[in-house]
């Protein structure tokens, strides 16, 4: 696999919203790196359309409210941080 298809890294960009549908399209990413911004809420379905994705690091945000079903239809969803 290569691994820059499979790796995305977002951190320190000073995200402070995640847009819905930002991540369609991205069906073959395996690790998701967004940690390190000021992201303040995890939306329902907020990851949809990433159904491969083993890792996600979201540690050191502001993460005060995560919505029901934020991860829902991460099947394959190992480790989150």
């Amino acid at each position: 696999l290569n691994n820059i298809q499979n790796l995305l890294d977002l951190s320190y960009q000073g995200i402070l919203i995640i847009q819905r549908g930002c991540f369609i399209g991205l069906t073959n990413l395996r690790i998701l790196e967004i940690h390190r911004n000021s992201i303040r809420i995890i939306n329902t379905r907020q990851f949809s359309g990433l159904s491969k994705v083993e890792y996600i690091y979201l540690n050191y945000n502001l993460i005060n409210e995560i919505q029901s079903f934020a991860f829902d239809g991460l099947s394959n969803l190992k480790f989150l941080d």
